[in-house]
């Protein structure tokens, strides 16, 4: 999805989030903060930010996603044979 070719309703919603996702980014630990709780950080909203970041493709907007999505993946269960691998954690207290 590219957000120059939304609608213009769709594309006031995409910047609304997309601003909301960069007040919210703690650029200590790579994650954005859970709105309701602050010293937590979410995997999801996270990778949402790094894809808006690629649409906007502004300078230095790269690299910055490049560092988010490692850091949302690292979030993810991966232990074989736990019933919620591949899941992931819907907010993390993240102390880096």
């Amino acid at each position: 999805m590219r957000s120059a070719n939304l609608d213009t309703r769709s594309r006031e919603l995409f910047d609304r989030g997309f601003h909301d996702l960069e007040t919210r980014f703690d650029p200590e630990v790579g994650l954005v903060r859970n709105a309701f709780q602050p010293d937590r950080h979410q995997p999801h909203p996270s990778i949402w930010y790094a894809h808006c970041l690629l649409d906007r493709d502004g300078e230095g907007d790269v690299p910055l996603a490049e560092q988010i999505i490692p850091r949302a993946l690292e979030l993810q269960e991966r232990r074989d044979g736990d019933p919620h691998a591949g899941n992931f954690a819907g907010s993390s207290r993240t102390k880096w």
